[in-house]
């Protein structure tokens, strides 16, 4: 009997050792499951945004492509006429048009790129700088008035993912943009703590509605007739990944979006 009962606690306790193996490799599935999936929306919520902006790019790179060939031609018949000065200039003129179009498909190529690397030390006007880059046309053809901060506050040094916060940046000025239309101001302001940066993107648009503003950062929340509603909580994603957060402030007018990223 004594032989039958240390058995079956034998039998009990194996059996329990085999189902917490069970489970924790089924979470441990699970856990990369996730992983996989938030990996998955980011990169198609930046692929989907990544198509809004091509038209606008698209403008972009064919302006100084028409300039190039006007410099080439002009440098060509200054050559003929012995006017190497002239020519010179025209070439060295298509040289700095050649850099901007490398950093205009750099960006493109940045920002397409799947998967997010290590964090690191950057001022916060790369962040910037790069995605407005990629919406510069849009707001130029929308006639926007943009407010950016003081160039000191530009030189602020985070840490982050610089396509991770521009994806989140993009976002947030293309709802501004969505929400403006022709003819709209958006603003971008910077505060900073001795740990945080606090990046804002505010609008004179209609703002949100109070009955949306509890489920903002729920999926398939959204106002737009062709939005699923996952670029806000994808963009709140990647800033806690990050170690910050986004959050809906509540202005007098409009609406404004705040991005928390952690100070280098």
């Amino acid at each position: 009997l004594l032989l039958g009962l240390i058995g079956l606690v034998a039998i009990i306790a194996a059996a329990a050792i085999v189902q917490r193996r069970r489970e924790r490799r089924a979470e441990a599935l699970a856990k990369e499951r996730t992983v996989t999936l938030r990996d998955q929306l980011q990169q198609a919520n930046r692929l989907a945004t990544l198509g809004q902006i091509t038209a606008g790019v698209g403008h972009e790179i064919r302006q100084p492509l028409a300039a190039m060939r006007v410099y080439a031609e002009n440098g060509e018949r200054l050559v003929e006429a012995g006017d190497s000065d002239g020519a010179a200039a025209n070439f060295s003129r298509i040289v700095a048009l050649t850099e901007r179009l490398g950093r205009i498909t750099d960006e493109l190529r940045q920002f397409s790129r799947r998967g997010m690397r290590e964090p690191r030390n950057m001022p916060i006007r790369q962040v910037i700088d790069g995605a407005l880059l990629l919406l510069r046309d849009r707001m130029n053809r929308l006639g926007t008035t943009l407010e950016l901060p003081d160039d000191a506050l530009l030189d602020i040094a985070v840490k982050g993912e610089h396509v991770a916060l521009e994806q989140v940046l993009v976002n947030l000025l293309q709802n501004a943009l969505d929400a403006t239309g022709p003819s709209g101001r958006i603003a971008i302001s910077i505060a900073s703590t001795t740990t945080q940066c606090r990046l804002s993107v505010a609008d004179n648009g209609p703002g949100i509605a109070a009955e949306m503003r509890a489920g903002l950062f729920q999926p398939f929340a959204t106002t737009k007739d062709s939005g699923l509603g996952l670029g806000l909580v994808i963009s709140q994603d990647i800033m806690r990944s990050l170690g910050g957060d986004l959050e809906a402030d509540e202005p007098a007018c409009g609406a404004r979006f705040t991005m928390m990223i952690p100070r280098a």
